[in-house]
């Protein structure tokens, strides 16, 4: 995957949006007069459960391209500054407001705090976010191939 500069999505990213779109146009989407309402569940649940697999595909491979992303980063860090670990320092001001800051914690050979730019914040959130997208995914696709498998004599 490319990398992508100034906030912008890649294709992938582009792609993960449209089918999560999808998803939920066939989700909501209303059913046929002349059609038995278990037939229309069996179908619904068949199209949302191909939809939430590819959907699964492309955001395996996006965690996967994060996580490449920030292992580089730490092996650069550890290069760099010597053994440690990447933490949120938060630091309250004179008037109470916290800020949180990624910080690249020094264990060895003397304890010291290194401030990390918003880059790797970022990277961090995003795993976060697809990691939750993820778990999503799997629930939902597991709710789709129940309902399908039961829906089955009406198919």
């Amino acid at each position: 995957m490319k990398e992508v500069q100034n906030g912008e999505k890649s294709m992938d990213e582009k792609l993960l949006n449209e089918l999560l779109r999808k998803i939920k146009e066939e989700i909501e989407k209303g059913k046929n007069e002349n059609e038995h309402p278990l037939t229309h569940l069996h179908y619904v649940a068949r199209n949302v459960l191909k939809l939430t697999e590819e959907a699964l595909e492309i955001t395996e491979a996006l965690i996967k391209d994060q996580k490449a992303k920030l292992k580089e980063m730490r092996k650069e860090l550890r290069r760099l500054y010597g053994y440690g670990y990447i933490t949120v320092k938060s630091v309250k001001n004179k008037v109470g407001k916290t800020y949180h800051y990624v910080v690249y914690r020094v264990l060895r050979p003397k304890r010291k705090d290194i401030y990390l730019n918003k880059d790797l914040a970022r990277i961090r959130n995003k795993l976060k976010h697809l990691n939750l997208l993820r778990k999503e995914l799997k629930r939902l696709k597991q709710k789709a191939w129940i309902v399908m498998k039961a829906t089955e004599d009406y198919a």
